[in-house]
């Protein structure tokens, strides 16, 4: 049986066993089984994980892309910001050397 609550829906000639939880029934990092009686470390409002472990990788995991993708953006930014004061020239913002 899967954890969680649950309520008989459809009463009328047949009834069927519906869960209240919205959550899976294993662990979203290492897809371990989630006992009825487990601690569950939630993350994001539905994402269940069996332990603290799994759910800081997890919450490390979405820090990374969220900064890889603000520095995506920033560059891009950049870029736009040289093309539009080069009056749609392309300009080099690298710095040379000259020995």
């Amino acid at each position: 049986m899967a954890s969680g609550t649950f309520f008989y829906a459809e009463c009328d000639d047949r009834c069927t066993l519906v869960s209240k939880s919205p959550c899976k029934e294993s662990c979203f990092m290492c897809e371990k089984p989630l006992g009825f009686s487990a601690d569950i470390f939630m993350y994001m409002g539905n994402t269940p994980f069996c332990s603290t472990e799994c759910r800081q990788e997890q919450i490390e995991m979405d820090d990374a892309e969220e900064r890889r993708k603000r520095k995506k953006s920033a560059l891009r930014a950049k870029a736009e910001t040289a093309r539009s004061t080069a009056g749609g020239k392309s300009v080099r913002t690298d710095t040379i050397q000259v020995a």
